[in-house]
């Protein structure tokens, strides 16, 4: 084993001692001493250069490591809106093939099946094991196609057969490949020190203002001086330790939701007693919470961009400033971002007797929105959704067909919604976030109008919840009417 002789040149002690000395020179010219190590300034100067050098060495981590959790000792990612890749690119129902295995892995009893798309329209043909009962399997798979059914698509039929012709893919790649994921191994930094230690107490005793105190017997002229002398070394405390104090919380500052960091205070200085004003001290902080909420805010925009959103609220003004009502609305919608990006194409559930199922899209939109549902629902008091998406696949005329053109939607909404956001911005929110091959048509309606169609929209959902095909007709025909 050879042990490398360390360049004490390229040190970063040495580098930063020179060069402040460097500093000092330039700045105070000949009216200093011969800056050698006996002169005070100079070992004050070292002091000051030691303290930085205690700094660098605390940020020269790894940024996670001060994102540290106390609790699990480990960095919480999730938390701070950085997702875990598996979740971020979590896998979700697009294409034939993943409609086939979604069928044969929720499904007992299908031995094969295959999936085929025409014009929005799928048709899946089934190959069942000897024991399985095709009136079951069948509705099984009606429900399971809804619940995972996306926007301007519908299910045509669904066919048994006895024997599998399906040809093994192309590629000839299993259809349950999976990437595996890697990740680092390393433990997190050592936490800082719970308290900060004053530079002035790196001096040698002579100086009578380290952690041992001063001598005992000096006069009261010495005794000033020794404060003076802290006083101006607590400029450099206030610096260090205040910086420490923004890292340790930066875990808070980037996290999801409204809290802020806590004031930033000399405080945390050690042993400060004879030299602040400790009610001014008391009065005031050296946070500004306006800022703190803008750089929160500031970070949520950098989110944003990761997950490619934009989560910030809509004001009926456009003039509204960052704080915490408007930081907690983010975060929330941060934090749930990826399941809104991951089934974001998702149709409302028709089979759902509840009524409550709605799209994946008008989920997102109306969070953007503030979530007005609950409000306006809770004034109305009835069903009452804010503005509401018809896909036209799912209106049929009277032979139980749906439009020739049927890849497009029609949003209905509200003319206070226009009112209070504007109309552009609102198409602008759907747009950004609806399919791209899909036509969308918008109606705006006063009030009582929407509670006409309101009626007949919820009477047409139950009709395709109860699978009453006449009804259905029905309230489709008045549905048209009313667009």
């Amino acid at each position: 084993m050879v042990l490398r002789r360390r360049d004490r040149a390229a040190s970063t002690y040495s580098r930063l001692n020179t060069e402040t000395l460097q500093l000092v020179q330039r700045l105070s010219g000949k009216r200093w001493t011969d800056y050698n190590a006996h002169d005070p300034g100079v070992t004050l100067m070292e002091v000051v250069c030691y303290g930085l050098l205690d700094l660098h060495y605390k940020f020269d981590f790894d940024f996670s490591s001060y994102l540290v959790d106390p609790s699990t000792r480990k960095p919480s990612l999730d938390q701070l809106g950085f997702l875990p890749a598996d979740q971020v690119f979590s896998p979700t129902v697009l294409t034939t093939g993943d409609y086939e295995m979604l069928l044969k892995s929720h499904i007992q009893g299908i031995r094969d099946c295959e999936v085929q798309l025409d014009n929005g329209y799928y048709s899946i043909r089934v190959v069942l094991d000897d024991l399985s009962s095709a009136k079951q399997v069948r509705t099984e798979i009606f429900r399971l196609y809804h619940r995972h059914r996306n926007l301007g698509e519908q299910l045509n039929k669904i066919r048994f057969d006895d024997v599998s012709d399906k040809r093994a893919p192309a590629s000839g790649l299993p259809d349950d490949i999976q990437i595996a994921r890697v990740f680092r191994d390393r433990e997190p930094a050592p936490p800082f020190t719970p308290e900060y230690r004053p530079i002035r107490y790196n001096l040698p005793d002579c100086y009578g203002v380290n952690d041992r105190g001063a001598p005992a017997g000096i006069s009261p002229q010495r005794h000033a001086q020794l404060m003076q002398l802290s006083a101006y070394l607590m400029l450099f405390d206030q610096m260090l330790s205040l910086t420490q104090q923004q890292v340790a919380q930066m875990g808070v500052l980037l996290g999801l939701s409204a809290d802020l960091p806590k004031p930033f205070s000399p405080r945390e200085i050690k042993d400060p007693e004879r030299l602040l004003d400790h009610a001014k001290m008391q009065s005031e902080t050296l946070l500004d919470h306006l800022v703190m909420h803008q750089t929160k805010a500031a970070y949520f925009d950098v989110l944003d961009v990761v997950y490619g959103e934009n989560t910030q609220p809509l004001p009926a003004s456009h003039t509204i400033k960052p704080d915490a009502a408007a930081n907690t609305q983010r975060a929330n919608l941060l934090e749930h971002l990826v399941d809104f990006n991951r089934v974001r194409n998702k149709a409302m559930d028709i089979t759902d007797t509840t009524l409550r199922s709605i799209p994946t899209v008008k989920q997102l939109i109306s969070a953007l929105l503030g979530n007005l549902e609950h409000h306006e629902a809770a004034k109305k008091g009835r069903l009452h959704e804010t503005f509401y998406i018809v896909e036209d696949i799912l209106l049929l005329d009277a032979a139980g067909r749906p439009p020739k053109h049927h890849q497009q939607l029609t949003v209905v909404l509200d003319e206070q919604i226009g009112l209070r956001f504007g109309k552009s911005v609102i198409t602008d929110l759907f747009t950004a976030r609806l399919p791209a091959h899909l036509l969308v048509h918008y109606r705006w309606a006063a009030s009582p109008r929407i509670a006409q169609f309101e009626s007949e929209y919820f009477n047409w959902k139950k009709a395709w919840a109860a699978r009453n095909l006449s009804a259905v007709i029905a309230h489709s025909s008045k549905l048209r009417e009313l667009l």
